[in-house]
């Protein structure tokens, strides 16, 4: 036997001699395709049968899709293939060559990043909720946050009183909120230096990725000199910080800086 434990009833594997165009995987979130030598006709049939899967399903190939061979800019943009992103290729030592192996091509089923396709760059006079609206469909990583009411995030970022010498820092868990709040402090603030800080490596990938879709979707609103950093950990000499509901440490911050916190938010502290 190839694994330590019987396998369940559950997870058997089942085979089946039959026709692709007559196999129901509609229910699958991961598939595999020793597809070397299938035509691109088939090739092609597949792809818009996998753009029906769940978000998140991922397709590995050891071919590109024909319509990915030489870059997705051929598609029309309107077509369903654009939700089949290429997010790794991992080379792979197969039966019939263990030295130089094989690349293998994953693709993941992925609606919200096909949206970009059909996206613009804002003009300087689009208001928040209008960059908002498109960082919705342009923010790959972050769920659905862009569409809340931010008026009390907004209100919390105003009560800093952040002016053009200050040097920002938001905390933050959640990945959406996080990129949230910190796209809010570039539209609504004037600090010329703001930090995102997590200790999650996806949390902070998320806040990169909504920082990268605002540069290239409104990027009249983020001027060349001002400066956003993800980190992990908080730097010296901040100023001005909404803690969003985490505890923070009060050493690394500037005498005078001013926090926005939750009632507890900053052991030894009291508020008055």
């Amino acid at each position: 036997t190839l694994v330590a434990t019987p396998l369940s009833w559950a997870a058997r594997p089942e085979f089946a001699d039959s026709d692709f165009g007559d196999v129901d995987f509609s229910d699958a979130t991961a598939i595999y395709m020793a597809s070397v030598y299938f035509p691109d006709e088939l090739m092609m049939a597949l792809a818009h049968r996998f753009v029906e899967l769940r978000d998140g399903a991922r397709i590995a190939s050891l071919v590109r899709f024909p319509f990915d061979r030489h870059g997705q800019s051929k598609l029309s943009a309107d077509s369903p293939l654009h939700v089949l992103r290429v997010i790794n290729k991992v080379n792979i030592p197969m039966s019939w060559d263990q030295d130089d192996g094989m690349t293998v091509f994953v693709y993941e089923v992925n609606r919200r990043a096909a949206k970009r396709v059909a996206l613009t760059p804002l003009p300087e006079t689009a208001t928040v909720p209008e960059v908002l609206s498109v960082l919705g469909d342009a923010v790959v990583r972050a769920d659905d946050v862009w569409s809340m009411d931010v008026a009390v995030l907004v209100k919390t970022l105003s009560s800093l009183k952040v002016g053009t010498n200050d040097e920002l820092a938001l905390f933050g868990t959640s990945p959406g909120l996080l990129a949230l709040r910190t796209v809010l402090a570039v539209l609504t603030t004037d600090a010329p230096r703001l930090v995102a800080v997590s200790e999650d490596a996806y949390v902070r990938a998320t806040v990169e990725d909504a920082i990268a879709a605002l540069r290239e979707f409104a990027p009249k609103h983020l001027a060349w000199h001002r400066k956003v950093a993800v980190v992990a950990q908080m730097p010296e000499g901040i100023t001005a910080v909404d803690a969003g509901g985490m505890s923070i440490s009060i050493e690394r911050l500037h005498p005078g800086a001013v926090v926005a916190a939750y009632s507890g938010g900053l052991p030894g502290l009291a508020f008055e």
